[in-house]
């Protein structure tokens, strides 16, 4: 694998482990209302992601390359932005409707 291949698989790899977080996010809150028992499913969700990005920050990190770290950072923090940009244009279009 080219140099430039792996460096965009990890920034890939970040930017789908972001958007499966704070996506897992805003889906768990907007089920929360009709949940039998929110705390369950608050914390399961919350075990369920934070667990899997831990583990696969943590095999970046044992790579000894503190960039392939911080390149799979940039691209979990991006993903964050673009779910709370299509969260917000979600909830701005469901307004509009009422």
């Amino acid at each position: 694998m080219t140099d430039l291949s792996s460096w965009l698989l990890i920034f890939v790899t970040g930017v789908l482990l972001g958007l499966f977080f704070f996506g897992g996010l805003w889906a768990t809150v907007n089920h929360l209302r009709q949940a039998r028992y929110p705390a369950v499913w608050m914390l399961g969700s919350l075990v369920l992601r934070f667990g899997l990005v831990l583990i696969v920050f943590y095999l970046f990190a044992q790579n000894g390359n503190w960039q392939h770290l911080l390149v799979a950072a940039i691209g979990f923090a991006l993903s964050r932005l673009f779910v709370v940009y299509r969260t917000q244009l979600s909830q701005s279009n469901k307004e509009l409707d009422i």
